[in-house]
């Protein structure tokens, strides 16, 4: 197997999509990465699929080829479709497959879109509602490693649940209009 270091940049994403891509066509789901042994760790995280979809994003605006579009709207679909409500992924890994969603939104269909802010706004309404997941009396959300509400016990409220808490809603306060700035 080529190593992707050896690979040029415009060789990288068939590279990605052969070994990582766990349907091998380039539609997801993806999985988290190449060890430096060469061996695959095959968890399929959230983020990984959002990274994908930002990539294709970008190689569209780059290029303006619409097949990195229909690849990129294929894996969100992917996506959307496995995790169902997100609730058992990580807070951060979650925020930044829905900012690579939103950064779709602008070239998907409008079933897509509604799809895409429906779960997006699903998920924040349940951290915010679940008094597991956020305390009420100091707004402090409490997640474990594997994205499931801890209700504050056993330990701390961590920085990174709380920056991606607030960049999920800060996101959902953007007009749709703003969504094509993201990058």
């Amino acid at each position: 197997m080529a190593s992707p270091a050896s690979l040029g940049a415009t060789n990288m994403m068939n590279w990605v999509n052969a070994y990582l891509d766990s349907s091998r066509r380039g539609t997801g789901l993806y999985w988290n990465v190449v060890r430096r042994d060469g061996s695959i760790d095959t968890n399929v995280w959230s983020y990984n699929q959002g990274v994908m979809i930002g990539a294709n994003v970008l190689r569209y605006l780059v290029t303006t080829n619409s097949a990195y579009l229909t690849q990129a709207a294929s894996i969100a679909n992917t996506a959307l479709s496995y995790y169902g409500n997100f609730e058992g992924q990580p807070p951060s890994f979650n925020v930044m497959l829905f900012q690579n969603l939103l950064m779709l939104y602008p070239h998907a269909s409008a079933t897509l879109q509604s799809t895409m802010l429906q779960t997006i706004q699903s998920y924040a309404d349940w951290a915010w509602n679940t008094t597991s997941a956020r305390n009420p009396k100091t707004s402090l959300f409490y997640f474990n490693d594997a994205g499931q509400p801890t209700g504050g016990t056993g330990q701390p409220a961590q920085l990174r649940d709380q920056g991606a808490m607030t960049q999920l809603y800060a996101l959902l306060a953007w007009s749709s209009g703003d969504y094509a700035k993201l990058t």
